[in-house]
């Protein structure tokens, strides 16, 4: 969704972006019709659970959010969205959410984005009763 559909609306969908589908999320920065976008880069949305705005179907998690506040910032050329999380679709496996498929990225500064790592345990302190 664009900034001007969240303004109009009132709500967005957050889709964590995975591996899988990556390099199409990031061709749809270009300055096309939305629509047409999700098109040329074989995306596709579907309906929502809790907002009436579609959210990605290749999303393997995605969170439903009704807008809360708008940060524009000074001398800056993105907005901060916040929203209230009203509803979240995530890929689960035997009951539990099921991060190991997820394959998620985060984007780290112009075209570099890293994967998450691998799983790491730590012993945690036992909290007195």
């Amino acid at each position: 969704m664009t900034y001007k559909n969240i303004m109009e609306t009132k709500e967005f969908t957050v889709n964590v972006i995975s591996e899988e589908f990556a390099q199409q999320a990031v061709n749809c920065e270009e300055k096309i019709e939305f629509n047409k976008r999700l098109k040329k880069n074989n995306l596709e949305t579907e309906e929502s659970n809790k907002v009436k705005v579609p959210r990605l179907k290749q999303g393997k998690a995605v969170l439903e959010c009704e807008l809360s506040e708008v940060l524009n910032l000074k001398e800056a050329d993105h907005a901060i969205v916040v929203g209230k999380v009203v509803g979240v679709k995530v890929k689960e496996k035997n009951g539990a959410i099921d991060l190991d498929s997820m394959n998620y990225l985060m984007h780290e500064s112009k075209g570099v984005f890293r994967k998450i790592g691998e799983k790491v345990f730590l012993n945690r302190i036992q909290k007195k009763k």
